[in-house]
């Protein structure tokens, strides 16, 4: 299969008839976007070929299926570079269009204002630009595992497994300023992770407290510059095993 995007005047229009895309695609399921949109080649196939998958929905508890939903996207999708995973026409297509049922089960909106950047980039072109990539629903599970696979590790998603325990470790190890560098967040959850295994107990303030000293830590490092074993073991003596 291709990728599928969205057009850039389709998102534009998706964007402004939110509500109405809310009542009648995600809530009422009376029309799919092209239909509602009254434009048949609002989402198109891109260039990029990739294995066809599906999401899991297996669970009672959707939360309990993002780390399977994690891998079964990266692993699909890994090919992507930053910048085409980095554009928002490719997830929104996703979240309006292909993988609409899995959003339904992961993210149902509430009401039309709810969930608005789970469906679109919110605020992309302000602030720190990575953040839109974290909330979005599906560009995240991606993003997740670029930041947390190993393909040196027995378990390729072991850190992946660590950091989906708790939304708190997703939102203070990656949905964060230092997270626009896939070494250092690996780093980072791979010495919490070493800690844990060495009796540490880890929980949400100390996880919070570890990010805050990597913030700290760019204020004196230009911490892109530093290597995996650096900044880990810059954690290792902060965590203390």
């Amino acid at each position: 299969m291709r990728i599928k995007f969205i057009t850039e005047e389709g998102l534009l229009a998706a964007k402004s008839n939110y509500p109405t895309i809310f009542k009648e695609v995600i809530k009422k399921k009376s029309a799919d976007l092209p239909t509602l949109m009254n434009d048949n080649t609002i989402i198109r196939d891109s260039s990029i070929e990739i294995e066809e998958f599906s999401f899991d929905m297996s669970q009672d508890r959707p939360t309990a299926t993002d780390v399977e939903n994690i891998r079964r996207v990266y692993n699909h999708m890994k090919g992507l570079s930053e910048s085409q995973a980095s554009d928002e026409r490719i997830w929104v297509a996703f979240t309006l269009y292909q993988g609409l049922d899995y959003m339904r089960y992961r993210w149902m909106p509430e009401n039309e204002g709810d969930k608005f950047d789970r469906f679109f980039f919110k605020n992309a072109k302000h602030g720190y630009s990575k953040r839109p990539l974290f909330r979005n629903g599906v560009a995240r599970l991606w993003w997740i595992g670029y930041h947390t696979y190993d393909a040196k590790s027995a378990n390729p998603y072991e850190l992946t497994e660590f950091v989906c325990r708790d939304q708190d470790y997703i939102n203070n190890l990656l949905d964060i300023g230092f997270a626009s560098n896939a070494t250092i967040s690996k780093a980072v959850i791979g010495a919490l992770l070493d800690a844990e295994k060495n009796g540490v107990a880890i929980n949400r303030d100390l996880v919070r407290s570890i990010s805050q000293y990597v913030n700290l830590l760019g204020g004196i490092y230009v911490l892109d510059c530093l290597s995996y074993d650096e900044i880990y073991s810059k954690i290792k003596e902060k965590i203390g095993f």
